[in-house]
């Protein structure tokens, strides 16, 4: 008959092989199995990768965002006021396994994070299925449901929801002297439902990226001294011409709503959206 210790000892080696096991299955993989961009796994979180499929095969390019960016693996795309995730999951316990966090760079709550990985956790962007909004208050765990809840603490921090009607789902600027107020409007039961947020003191909501940012430009008054006959105006917080600020309203109550050219880009010297850009 085996002594206890001795079949103590075949469990615990039965455990570590295990959990090895496991480990090792779900290591971050950087190989290219679809199109798109990627993140390293980076302290800066400025690298990436590119996936594009030639000849019936993917190849893989690597890339770098510029010093004043980093990489939004939400968008795919270097921005310069995403919030940088790769540690986002290292003060997270062992158990449960793979927790799911709201996403600080998702505008609707439609993705998540989920901390993969056992000792060494990483982060990777999920995605709710069509219908479900994250729910980071959903029990037992934080999951997808019916209704979204996915504030990020520190990025923004909540305030009064009433009186504000959601036509699409999203973050939208509220008329605020001090640009830092917002408005996040997700699905609920089968209807649009807001939640009014404030950006932290050090920042002001950008339109543009629907981000809190250290570096945008408030556009509150961009209205107010124009000609009656101007109607269009360059977004200051536009990368690529392709947005413009468009002032509404009546002769002395216009404000300022940030547009997209369905065509070309913005011109500043035409006022409107034209072939070269020019912003």
């Amino acid at each position: 008959m085996r002594s206890f210790t001795e079949i103590s000892d075949n469990k615990m080696k039965i455990l570590v092989t295990f959990l090895s096991v496991l480990c090792f299955t779900i290591a971050q993989d950087y190989n290219c199995t679809t199109a798109g961009r990627f993140r390293y796994r980076d302290p800066t979180c400025r690298s990436y990768y590119l996936c594009v499929l030639y000849n019936g095969a993917y190849v893989k390019s690597d890339y770098t965002c510029p010093s004043t960016m980093v990489f939004d693996p939400t968008s795919q795309a270097c921005s310069g006021t995403a919030v940088c995730i790769d540690n986002i999951c290292s003060t997270q316990p062992l158990i449960p396994l793979f927790p799911k966090l709201p996403d600080p760079n998702g505008p609707d709550c439609r993705t998540y994070i989920q901390c993969m990985g056992l000792v060494d956790k990483y982060p990777v962007i999920g995605t709710c299925p069509s219908g479900l909004l994250f729910d980071q208050d959903f029990s037992p765990q934080a999951d997808c449901w019916i209704q979204g809840n996915c504030t990020v603490t520190g990025f923004a921090h909540e305030t009064l929801s009433e009186g504000t009607i959601c036509k699409a789902s999203g973050r939208f600027r509220h008329r605020d002297r001090t640009c830092r107020s917002y408005f996040l409007c997700v699905h609920s039961h089968g209807s649009l439902v807001a939640r009014d947020y404030v950006c932290p003191e050090t920042t002001i909501f950008n339109p543009t990226t629907n981000r809190c940012s250290a570096s945008a430009h408030c556009i509150e008054d961009i209205c107010r001294n124009l000609p009656s006959w101007v109607t269009k105006v360059a977004d200051p917080n536009g990368t690529s011409c392709k947005t413009y600020i468009e002032c509404v309203g009546s002769r002395h109550n216009r404000r300022p709503v940030v547009n997209t050219c369905g065509i070309g880009y913005f011109d500043k010297d035409l006022l409107n959206c034209g072939l070269i850009p020019n912003c």
